[in-house]
């Protein structure tokens, strides 16, 4: 090869390295860190947990958690969207985002109060070890923390800051380990408790009162109306939240209601196995995230971005998902036997699923990009859905009957959507 074939072979790789490194790829690369590194470090905060507390504990602290998130997710009110389609179109976003921060800690109080009124009997747990008030305070500091913590992530993502959201996923989850090990002589389900939500809490409120002026021009702490978009809550806040409610079903709900059936010991096998399973589905999606930006911003490039967001999601998904296969036989035994022996078959199930699952996950970013808010619905509610009611309804078989039913019902829902997805395509090719 002589010296002008070497220098348009670098110039070709040049070339194409630098079609890659667009803003997909640079914002997928920065989600994929970001829940890498939380994961990473979540993995060894529940290690820790299973090392100072019982299974039982651990399957109560678990449900504690999952009740919380699920109330974050039903306080955001669609709110992501709203700031994701319309914070760039104002001249000063100070209001808006101000204004979506109040409503979603009063929703957030609004929550909260419904389910300590309730949490005799979905919360069994705290007639036994901790009192009401200490769990019921420690709910709701957890429960606005989380809230308002995913709110400041979409107006990262929405500001292509995500280096800041790397920076706060990996400072909860360093301070969460930390804590854990210095509340260890308080015991059990308190330690797990008190240091998850202390973490949560400092990194909200930081993020709160040193990130956002960083990420938004001349950023002031007023609150006003006049800075509320047109019609944005129809049209954006209402049908995106009733979708994500449905996105996040399974994470929300599942550990909490496995326990309830159960008990403590499966719950706990349930949620280290499904925390390590849908870890990666989670790392694969960031595709999704970084796909709904970009096809929002630049929706006439959308047909060219999907091969490739497809592309990476599935590589992500079966790389990440392998070597999570291969190394879980060395890891579970830290958490116990019990975890290496039942968990282990459950885990690999949940991976396999995950290739469908991702896609899935996928062609309802494309619907949502196209504001088919129908399709998302649909396609929510039978693949999260059906999916966790199936789970349920094998659960009783065992984890693995389970595991496999929620599969198959993955399945089905990714082949439907992407036979939906390829008509929406050639309809629009041959419409005149």
């Amino acid at each position: 090869m002589n010296t002008k074939q070497r220098v348009l072979t670098i110039q070709t790789l040049t070339t194409r390295v630098y079609q890659w490194c667009d803003a997909f790829l640079l914002q997928t690369s920065f989600l994929l860190v970001m829940r890498m590194v939380g994961t990473g470090l979540g993995f060894f905060f529940w290690m820790y947990a299973t090392r100072i507390a019982v299974p039982d504990a651990i399957g109560y602290s678990s449900a504690l958690i999952s009740a919380a998130m699920f109330m974050a997710s039903l306080a955001q009110m669609g709110f992501g969207y709203v700031v994701l389609r319309h914070l760039r179109y104002q001249s000063n976003p100070s209001g808006l985002v101000n204004l979506i921060l109040s409503i979603i800690a009063v929703m957030t109080l609004l929550m909260v109060s419904i389910a300590l009124g309730t949490m005799r009997s979905w919360f069994p747990h705290e007639q036994d070890q901790a009192n009401r008030f200490v769990v019921g305070g420690i709910l709701l500091i957890l429960t606005m923390s989380l809230a308002l913590s995913q709110i400041v992530n979409w107006i990262f993502l929405t500001q292509q800051r995500l280096s800041f959201s790397l920076l706060k996923q990996g400072g909860q989850a360093c301070l969460a380990l930390g804590l854990i090990i210095l509340f260890q002589p308080i015991g059990g389900f308190l330690t797990i408790m008190l240091a998850y939500t202390t973490a949560a809490c400092i990194v909200t409120i930081v993020s709160i009162i040193i990130g956002l002026p960083k990420v938004i021009p001349q950023y002031q702490r007023t609150l006003s109306w006049k800075y509320w978009p047109q019609r944005a809550l129809m049209n954006d806040a209402l049908p995106n939240y009733l979708s994500d409610q449905l996105q996040r079903l399974p994470d929300m709900l599942l550990p909490l209601i496995v326990v309830h059936q159960a008990g403590g010991r499966i719950g706990a096998i349930f949620f280290i196995m499904w925390s390590l399973g849908s870890s990666i589905s989670a790392w694969a999606s960031s595709t999704a995230d970084a796909f709904l930006r970009e096809g929002t911003y630049h929706p006439n490039h959308l047909m060219t971005l999907l091969p490739r967001v497809l592309m990476t999601g599935f590589l992500l998904t079966v790389g990440l998902g392998s070597i999570l296969a291969l190394v879980s036989p060395i890891l579970l035994p830290w958490y116990g036997q019990a975890y290496a022996t039942m968990g282990y078959p459950f885990l690999l199930v949940l991976l396999i699923s995950n290739v469908p699952w991702v896609g899935t996950t996928l062609l309802i970013t494309l619907l949502r990009i196209r504001e088919r808010r129908i399709a998302v619905l649909v396609g929510l509610i039978l693949s999260n859905g059906i999916g966790t009611l199936v789970m349920l309804v094998l659960l009783p078989k065992g984890l693995l009957a389970a595991g496999w039913g929620w599969g198959g019902v993955q399945v089905v829902v990714m082949l439907g959507l992407g036979l939906y997805s390829y008509h929406l395509r050639r309809d629009r090719q041959v419409a005149p």
